[in-house]
C-alpha cells in the first residue's frame, strides 16, 4: 500500500487520528491504574476495618487462665 497516495488524499486527518487514538490509550491507561490502586487501596481499608472489629468484638480471656 502507497502512504504518499493516503497521505496526498487525506492531508492530516490520519496524523489527527493517530494523536487521538494515542491520547485515548494513555488516558485509558492511566484510569485503569488509577482505578486498580483504589481497589487495592479499598481491599486493604476492608482487611484491616475487618480485623479490627473482629479483635475488639473478641472475648478477652479472663485473668489466671
Amino acid at each position: 500500500m502507497d502512504f504518499r497516495a493516503l497521505a496526498a488524499i487525506d492531508k492530516g486527518g490520519l496524523v489527527m487520528f493517530s494523536l487521538v487514538c494515542l491520547t485515548l490509550l494513555i488516558v485509558l491507561r492511566l484510569v485503569i491504574d488509577v482505578a486498580a490502586k483504589l481497589i487495592f487501596f479499598l481491599v486493604i481499608v476492608v482487611r484491616a476495618s475487618a480485623a479490627t472489629i473482629t479483635w475488639h468484638d473478641a472475648p478477652r480471656p479472663r485473668a489466671g487462665q
